[in-house]
């Protein structure tokens, strides 16, 4: 059984990724297969599970350690149950307010709440989450954070692990799913990108913008695959200076659907893109001033 180590762990002699042989105990590169440690421990159970039912009945410990939640996941509660007394209330409603006993644990409780509800309405990974608490977290010790309105900081804060992740997600998708505005939300994303002691997020790229839009608009898979062959074919310094990706995914996905006879109208794509239909007239009216786009008609074989 083989799994990849830390991405930060290199080869010391060509500098390739390490993969980790769990049954040998070995870690050895992926590139020159030079062995360089012979004594890996296996942190990972003893027992093995076919199921989900079978791991819930083998498992002795609980859930892992996620920043996720304010006490890590390390809290416990009082649970209710039918012959519940007034003593044991008392003591529920003691045991839950000395787990948030200071403002800054209650802010923080209420943070790491709001980011995991947005992140679960937006539907992304769990890792997400976890960037986002981590850098909520690291904000919060550095007082940037303070006295700030929570919703929004933490709906800046989700769309900035969003693009760290590499996950497109639009200001408008996370300002809508929050409740606050888009302005207020890319207010404080400069103020997280400037402040947040994590790499800065990669720049969007056409591609992934050309993904995403036809992901949302469900156009077919051809199309899909034919707007990212007429972005690759017709890559230019001249049409992608100072244009935005959204933009230009727009136009690609446009020209394909007209090409493959889908026929999507522009307010269409504009709509999905969150972009006017003039810009979508001027990006493909570049593409085609500056490319010859020419389709090619082949006889179908059955035909007489």
């Amino acid at each position: 059984m083989s799994s990849g180590l830390d991405d930060s762990l290199r080869c010391k002699i060509c500098g390739g990724r390490l993969i980790g042989d769990l049954e040998r105990g070995e870690a050895f590169c992926s590139v020159c297969g030079s062995v360089l440690d012979e004594r890996l421990v296996d942190l990972g159970p003893e027992w093995k599970a076919i199921d989900y039912e079978e791991k819930e009945k083998k498992v002795r410990v609980g859930s892992p350690i996620t920043p996720r939640f304010h006490d890590y996941g390390l809290g416990s509660e009082i649970e209710q149950t039918q012959n519940y007394e007034q003593t044991k209330e008392s003591l529920r409603v003691w045991q839950k307010r000395l787990r948030t006993s200071t403002s800054a644990e209650r802010n923080l409780a209420q943070a790491l709440s709001k980011i995991n509800d947005l992140c679960e309405c937006l539907k992304m990974p769990i890792v997400v989450a976890e960037t986002a608490a981590r850098t909520y977290r690291q904000l919060l010790k550095k007082g940037v954070v303070k006295s700030k309105c929570v919703a929004k900081v933490t709906a800046a804060i989700v769309y900035f692990s969003a693009k760290v992740h590499g996950i497109e997600r639009s200001v408008k998708e996370v300002s809508e799913a929050a409740g606050v505005d888009m302005k207020a939300v890319n207010k404080y994303y400069r103020l997280i990108a400037s402040e947040a002691p994590v790499d800065h997020p990669p720049l969007p790229t056409v591609e992934k913008q050309i993904a995403r839009l036809a992901n949302l608009m469900k156009v077919s898979a051809k199309t899909e695959r034919l707007a990212l062959w007429l972005y690759k074919a017709t890559k230019s310094a001249t049409i992608q200076d100072g244009k935005s990706p959204s933009g230009l995914a727009a136009a690609y996905i446009y020209i394909a659907s007209v090409m493959n006879s889908e026929n999507i109208p522009q307010r269409e794509v504009a709509a999905v893109a969150d972009i006017t239909d003039v810009t979508i007239r001027h990006r493909y009216r570049e593409i085609l001033e500056n490319f010859v786009i020419k389709q090619t008609l082949k006889p179908l074989k059955d035909a007489a």
